[in-house]
């Protein structure tokens, strides 16, 4: 495995809630049964053996927020009966949060999208007249666990909005919260996407019903074809990292083997065993960073104590003179800073040391 390749392993496993389901929408089928489960109109004009991941570099640096949405392009025939195709984009917004922008979000990627559309024409030789934007499909995923019913129009957002309505864009992504979807629509024969929502659905529950989901997605992987090997070893690399994520960590082991039954199997150990590696490398890296935060922190801590102590001691001896040594040696094992701010406080107004408490 090459640095590069190695490198997008570990950022997939380090950043998974955001980058997990945007891997496996770059797979055309997985896109296809997305568009399906969001009843797209248009599916069946898609050339999705020409669907193409775009990368986002254009987006100017005050937009750098939405670097981790996916563009894709993809031909699409205009109409019944005709070979005329267009590339429409299908931008992918995933979403964690509710987030009341989110209508006004959509619409600033979409020009930025027209825009470098226009760019593009206007390096090649050819009449500006003769330029047509091509259309872009928002879709807003929305997998979290707040209540988010419906995105909010552009018109809510604007002072007088209901006065000025004819007026502003219309913005209407298709909107799919997986909190909303009946499993019957997502617990399709061999439809592996919608499985992997279900997956989602039900990531906090209990070991029985989730094993029963993972064994489900197991069992569909068996019939997947070779010329979709690449999404099934997307898929079980989906799960793998799924279950480090989302299951405790005494869980982990049970699921892990059965995934790797799945990889052997069909002649992706290898991957699995690189995978595998990843996420314990991550895991190692992320127990060193948080042992160095830890160890900063009580740093940080110790050195407050310390101050704190000295200026106690310091206080105390210009207001009574000389400390006994049993009250600086109660003082200088104070572990507590809120103690030591009391005492402090306690000894710019005692009449005398008994007052502060501390003997």
């Amino acid at each position: 495995m090459t640095k590069s390749s190695r490198r997008r392993l570990e950022q997939y496993v380090r950043h998974f809630p955001e980058n997990g389901l945007k891997v496996l929408l770059q797979n055309p089928d997985n896109l296809r049964e997305l568009l399906d489960i969001l009843k797209f109109k248009h599916v069946d004009r898609l050339d999705f053996a020409k669907m193409k991941a775009q990368p986002t570099t254009f987006i100017p640096r005050d937009y750098r927020h939405l670097e981790s949405d996916l563009v894709l392009t993809i031909p699409f025939r205009t109409g019944a009966g005709t070979r005329k195709t267009i590339t429409i984009y299908i931008l992918i917004e995933h979403q964690s949060e509710p987030d009341r922008m989110m209508s006004f979000r959509v619409l600033e990627y979409i020009v930025h999208i027209l825009r470098n559309q226009l760019r593009a024409w206007k390096k090649k030789p050819g009449k500006l007249s003769d330029f047509r934007f091509q259309a872009v499909v928002p879709i807003v995923f929305y997998t979290g666990t707040r209540s988010w019913p419906e995105i909010a129009n552009l018109e809510s957002l604007f002072e007088a909005g209901d006065v000025f309505r004819e007026l502003l864009p219309k913005i209407e992504p298709l909107f799919l919260n997986i909190s909303f979807l009946k499993p019957a629509v997502l617990e399709q024969p061999n439809h592996l996407f919608g499985w992997i929502l279900r997956l989602l659905q039900e990531r906090d529950t209990d070991e029985n019903a989730f094993d029963a989901i993972v064994s489900e997605i197991l069992r569909a992987g068996a019939d997947v074809p070779e010329s979709e090997i690449q999404r099934w070893k997307e898929v079980l690399n989906y799960l793998s990292v799924f279950v480090y994520n989302y299951r405790e960590p005494n869980e982990h082991d049970r699921w892990q083997s059965q995934i790797d039954v799945a990889a052997r199997s069909r002649g992706l150990e290898s991957e699995m065993i690189q995978m595998k590696m990843t996420m314990a490398e991550v895991h190692r890296q992320e127990g060193r960073q948080e042992g160095r935060q830890e160890g900063r922190q009580e740093g940080r801590q110790e050195g407050e104590l310390k101050n704190q102590r000295a200026l106690l001691i310091r206080l105390l001896s210009k207001r009574f003179g000389a400390l006994s040594k049993d009250i600086v040696k109660k003082i200088e094992a104070e572990t507590d800073l809120d103690t030591l701010n009391q005492w402090f406080d306690l000894g710019t107004t005692a009449r005398t040391i008994k007052q502060v408490g501390i003997s």
